[in-house]
């Protein structure tokens, strides 16, 4: 299964390393909401405020070795850890909101659409 990339990207083409402007972020949550679901970083992913209210009833997976459990969404430690619950939940596309450290993981292993 591969995953679409979400990025916030700066104008010289680097990842934004500031919460991204009201636009990007609408388009973040019609995408992930249209796709019904979306893995993030631990530490990107503990900046929303209620995420359960932000995101409804769509599937979270959020990336960390250190945490195991976050409520309301699943916790993984890998990027085919989160793909294997997205599938097991019968989603057909995964989103992946793009932040440096889980991108490199992602390409590392070939796990990435487009």
């Amino acid at each position: 299964m591969k995953t679409i990339l979400w990025a916030a990207m700066t104008a010289n083409g680097n990842y934004a390393q500031h919460t991204p402007k009201k636009e990007a972020l609408d388009d973040f949550f019609t995408q992930s909401k249209a796709v019904g679901n979306f893995i993030s970083g631990r530490r990107s992913f503990k900046r929303v405020q209620n995420p359960t209210q932000v995101f409804g009833d769509i599937d979270i997976v959020v990336l960390s070795k250190s945490v195991k459990e976050i409520p309301g969404v699943k916790v993984g430690e890998s990027p085919q850890e989160a793909l294997n619950y997205l599938q097991e939940k019968g989603l057909k596309q995964p989103f992946f909101r793009a932040v440096l450290n889980c991108t490199i993981l992602f390409w590392a292993k070939d796990l990435l659409t487009r």
